[in-house]
């Protein structure tokens, strides 16, 4: 820290072999990777003291011709040079990000059918279970009406408790939500991993769905008739 870098020594091991390059430079992040974050200290080294003999390279040529053109220019630009070294092919840059992007779309439309595949797994077992509970206790229900309580009254009671169960459960997915996020950051691009909009959009939408899944037995249980409940067995 405080120093000038340039000319002095970095360490560092490469496949098991210890380098120690001389800094000649410093240039600015840039994201190498792609849109990965958070990669930690990059540098460039040169390809001929670092890379063996048949590894491939890459190189970007800035240009205003169409690729086609531009392709075939450096295939005979190399081979002026090195009439057996193949040369691969061309492509733009843009349509590189985009093939890049497709890949990360794909990766998430596939996380986003299974989360909506789940939430409707979810929402149809709060119903089930609810709705198991409200028959199970219509002979209670019925006393309770019969003893003076409202419907109004047994809808908020089936809302309430069918409701803690699912904050309960939403607390819980929440805390190990912010587990899973930690490895989904290279999926991840523009927002942080703990995005609190993003928490607090879908945990509306959740507890919305368990509302909505609740409300639907609860509205069964108003129209329980107390005399027929009495009489239920």
């Amino acid at each position: 820290p405080d120093e000038d870098p340039i000319g002095q020594t970095l360490g560092f091991s490469l496949e098991g072999a210890p380098m120690w390059p001389t800094i000649v430079g410093v240039v600015g992040d840039r994201p190498n990777l792609g849109r990965k974050r958070d990669l930690g200290p990059q540098g460039y080294l040169c390809i001929n003291q670092v890379a063996p003999a048949w590894i491939s390279s890459s190189f970007v040529v800035e240009t205003s011709s169409a690729s086609g053109v531009l392709g075939k220019t450096i295939r005979e630009a190399v081979r002026s040079v090195d009439v057996d070294l193949p040369v691969g092919r061309a492509i733009r840059a843009d349509s590189a990000i985009t093939r890049y992007s497709e890949r990360t779309k794909a990766g998430l439309r596939a996380m986003s059918g299974i989360g909506m595949f789940g939430l409707l797994i979810a929402i149809l077992g709060i119903y089930g279970v609810v709705g198991y509970s409200v028959t199970e206790r219509r002979r209670e229900l019925g006393i309770r009406m019969a003893l003076g309580s409202s419907r109004g009254g047994v809808l908020r009671l089936i809302l309430r408790q069918g409701l803690t169960f699912a904050l309960v459960g939403l607390a819980i997915g929440v805390l190990l939500a912010f587990g899973v996020t930690m490895g989904m950051g290279e999926l991840i691009y523009g927002i942080s991993p703990f995005d609190l909009p993003t928490y607090l959009v879908v945990g509306v939408l959740l507890a919305a769905s368990a509302g909505l899944a609740t409300l639907i037995p609860g509205l069964r249980a108003m129209r329980i008739d107390p005399a027929h409940s009495l009489r239920y067995e």
